[in-house]
């Protein structure tokens, strides 16, 4: 019977996964950690009807994954002891009181913490005896689910697990996205290189280009002091492989670095309207978000343009949520246009214009005419 049939699966890969993340720990080789916190986060949304999500400080002390709407705290870890539980706890920023606190033991039987009693000098919500989480403690859940929702655990189990994970290392594209967010840990090279490499595997470099210096023109520039604008490039290797080149912008005097976004066009009869945005977690947008952090500190404040270059979960939904506002008077995003007639910039908020600073207006609209021209040949 089917019931039978998906237990006995999610129970095979999820003890896979835990032996696996435990014999990886014991030769320090940390990289399925990192997964892991993915991993859960999804397994405890799905399970428990949660929104947890990674921390907004990717090294936020004592826990790994937030759940704001529900208030929940969520620490995932393969030590399975009391004083591990009891730092997590003592480490919490004091800004979580209330909320409640869950341990996640990845790769052990915590069975016997859960009856023990711990410190908790920040006043979180726990239970020791329900908050404490193992692999045997979620099968013995999931034991109980009525069977649509069990068929949902076993299809989610079968995309994340399926692949015979003891034999089968992923590969390095997937890795590089989970290191990218362990900023703490991209080292600077000491060595002819200029860039960084990830220090728990050092296989993982971000090198820059020397060769490569280009100027960068695009409107949402204006809204720094200093507008003028560079382009670098970066690769991202593993080992002697190429992965991925990124391109690099470096704003504002050099006091702001983000990935290119992309560019979403509109052609009317009258105006040419722009809007900008970024994919989150896409290789581009992680490699910005971390040399903006290692060359500036993360902490400057990039307000001028947050709402000028949105995030979005995906390109089709950047592209689909774009067009939606537009088609509804762009209310919701910032538009830059070219007017056709006044030969005219102007950057659109709420659906009210306002005229870029003169500074901007010949050389953008020069090089917005060459743009164009190639993109809509015969208009202009």
């Amino acid at each position: 019977m089917n019931r039978s049939k998906y237990f006995n699966y999610i129970s095979d890969k999820l003890n896979e996964f835990a032996s696996l993340i435990l014999l990886r720990g014991s030769f320090n080789l940390l990289d399925y950690h990192i997964h892991s916190e993915r991993f859960f986060r999804d397994f405890f949304n799905m399970l428990f009807d949660l929104k947890l999500v990674k921390t907004a400080d990717h090294n936020e002390p004592g826990i790994d994954l937030v759940d704001e709407n529900n208030r929940i705290v969520v620490s995932v870890s393969s030590t399975s002891t009391k004083d591990k539980i009891e730092r997590s706890l003592k480490k919490v920023n004091p800004k979580y009181s209330g909320y409640k606190f869950k341990f996640i033991s990845i790769s052990k039987d915590a069975d016997q913490l859960k009856t023990k009693s711990y410190s908790n000098p920040h006043n979180l919500m726990f239970e020791p005896a329900v908050d404490i989480y193992d692999i045997q403690t979620l099968l013995g859940l999931i034991l109980e689910m009525e069977i649509d929702p069990l068929g949902n655990i076993f299809s989610f189990i079968k995309n994340e697990l399926g692949g015979g994970i003891l034999s089968q290392e992923l590969k390095p594209i997937d890795s590089l996205k989970d290191y990218l967010t362990d900023i703490e840990n991209w080292k600077e090279i000491e060595t002819e290189d200029i860039g960084y490499y990830y220090e728990l595997h050092p296989e993982f470099k971000i090198i820059t280009n020397s060769d490569f210096h280009e100027k960068y023109e695009e409107p949402w520039c204006s809204r720094f002091y200093r507008p003028e604008s560079s382009l670098y490039e970066y690769f991202v290797k593993y080992q002697d492989t190429m992965l991925s080149t990124v391109c690099i912008v470096g704003c504002n005097g050099a006091r702001f670095f983000t990935a290119v976004p992309s560019i979403w066009l509109r052609d009317s009869t009258t105006d040419y309207f722009y809007s900008y945005y970024l994919i989150k977690d896409s290789i581009e947008y992680l490699v910005g978000e971390l040399i903006q952090e290692k060359i500036v500190a993360a902490n400057l404040s990039n307000s001028l343009i947050d709402k000028d270059i949105r995030i979005f979960e995906s390109e089709e939904l950047a592209r689909q949520s774009i067009d939606d506002d537009f088609s509804n008077n762009g209310y919701e995003y910032i538009y830059y246009s070219f007017d056709k007639k006044t030969q005219v910039y102007s950057r659109i908020v709420g659906g009210d214009k306002e005229e870029l600073p003169l500074r901007w207006l010949q050389w953008w609209g020069n090089l917005k005419q060459l743009q164009l021209k190639s993109m809509f040949p015969g208009l202009l």
